[in-house]
């Protein structure tokens, strides 16, 4: 199995430590050569796993964690304006809040996506 992700970073580490002394060699691969790395493991895999972190949250919409956004005013409710944060993650690093208030607004984000209506399934790639 390969890891989208990981794929690049580790062609480039393969590709450098092709070299008796990293320091003194410096090299760095090409985007041909980097792009038939990727191409090659990707024809080698069982399986491939794309993951993702707040870049598909917020293609998704949710923007709270680092928007003031109207999402975000629900989910903090009085918190918002007690402690004057305005998005999710400065909620997150607030000191002040009780162990209630914090257990509450940290609980939020869950309490919203197992709620949250769900989409209909649409098919990503044709043939899928």
């Amino acid at each position: 199995m390969v890891v989208v992700g990981s794929v690049l970073v580790s062609a480039k580490r393969l590709e450098r430590n092709t070299f008796a002394d990293r320091n003194k060699i410096k090299h760095i691969m090409d985007k041909e050569r980097l792009l038939d790395v990727l191409k090659s493991k990707i024809e080698e895999a069982d399986a491939i796993v794309v993951g993702g972190a707040s870049g598909m949250s917020a293609a998704s919409g949710f923007r709270f964690y680092y928007q003031d956004d109207e999402v975000f005013r629900q989910m903090a409710g009085s918190l918002r304006e007690k402690y004057g944060f305005r998005n999710m993650f400065d909620g997150f690093y607030n000191q002040r809040m009780t162990k209630g208030e914090r257990w509450a607004l940290n609980f939020a984000p869950s309490n919203t996506c197992m709620n949250a209506k769900q989409a209909k399934p649409t098919p990503i790639l044709p043939n899928c």
